[in-house]
């Protein structure tokens, strides 16, 4: 009789915390509670890793055999053609996520479509019948002006009948288009960056602290040793990568960052629910984790590529290169005509 016109006694079973109904119990579960995944490093093997930005973040800072630098190639030749089309055509192509990579995510808002939230309010529309109204004009109209000097250029002859078809470029033709040239990429970087061919740390050394002062911006952090400078201004801390989230646009400075900000079941950005989150997950972090089907929590479940990493990618310029006959012991001038 105590049991009648009770509600049900609904708790958390990791944590025993109450709740009034299952769904906000599940919503906990998946924010506080996810359940941990089975991820290990294709390139050196470590694992496992619970968590898909704990793998990241092992390929940032640790892993000798993959770098962030694979990843981002990865992705460059995985996005080429269509950065190429989109070059091209000038339009937007959907489930193009390449305007939220750092090359595109300083660019304003980007041209990829994504589904409607439901708590961003419609854009500003006034209607025509809210127009002021206009006072009259005083002028005369100017009549249009008609070219009596007619020509076969303007009359839409075709001019050229013998001329070939016009083609559709191939893929090399448009990753020669899309191509930037080292030159360029230098001339982006700062003096300040490591990774630029006329960085100097001694620049950096104070003979009044003795020790390295970081001079970008306001900054002003010392340090003792010129190593713990350098994994300063390559750190998240002065990152000139920017990635940002398509969902709530925001912005984030390593690619760990926005991988833990999109795993995470966080109630502000909805992006793991949406229709588009496996073309935008294949698309940041170049293929190397799938997303497959959910856990029996409702958590998103992942697992790392079988093939990430195991070789260049076809097409690449690492299959360009040609094996040293000698490694093998061949004769590298065997069948060539040699000239004196």
């Amino acid at each position: 009789m105590s049991a009648q016109g009770k509600p049900k006694h609904i708790h958390c079973q990791f944590c025993s915390r109450d709740f009034h109904t299952e769904a906000a119990k599940t919503t906990h579960i998946q924010q506080d509670h996810p359940q941990e995944q089975n991820l290990y490093c294709t390139g050196c093997g470590k694992g496992p890793f619970v968590r898909v930005g704990g793998l990241v973040s092992h390929v940032e800072k640790e892993c000798l055999i993959l770098s962030i630098k694979t990843i981002e190639t990865m992705r460059e030749e995985k996005m080429g053609f269509s950065k190429a089309l989109t070059a091209l055509t000038q339009e937007p192509l959907k489930n193009n996520y390449g305007s939220y990579m750092p090359e595109g995510a300083d660019k304003g808002l980007p041209d990829a479509t994504w589904e409607s939230t439901g708590s961003i309010p419609p854009p500003f529309t006034i209607e025509q019948s809210q127009f002021p109204g206009l006072g009259e004009s005083s002028s005369t109209a100017l009549q249009p002006v008609k070219d009596k000097n007619e020509n076969s250029w303007n009359k839409g002859k075709n001019l050229f009948p013998d001329a070939p078809a016009a083609q559709r470029p191939t893929q090399e033709q448009l990753k020669q288009v899309t191509a930037p040239s080292s030159r360029t990429a230098f001339e982006r970087m700062s003096e300040f960056d490591p990774k630029h061919p006329n960085f100097n740390v001694g620049r950096f050394y104070s003979e009044y602290t003795q020790k390295f002062n970081c001079r970008l911006g306001r900054c002003g952090k010392a340090f003792k040793t010129a190593k713990a400078l350098i994994a300063h201004l390559n750190s998240e801390a002065h990152s000139t990568s920017k990635y940002r989230c398509p969902y709530c646009l925001n912005t984030f400075g390593s690619l760990a960052s926005i991988t833990q900000h999109v795993e995470s079941n966080s109630s502000k950005c909805q992006i793991r629910e949406s229709e588009q989150f496996n073309a935008y997950m294949d698309q940041l972090l170049a293929s190397m984790v799938d997303v497959k089907e959910r856990h029996p929590d409702g958590t998103v479940r992942y697992e790392t590529s079988k093939t990430f990493g195991k070789g260049p990618s076809p097409g690449s310029e690492l299959v360009q290169q040609k094996e040293n006959p000698k490694v093998n012991g061949g004769d590298p001038y065997a069948g060539k005509e040699i000239h004196w």
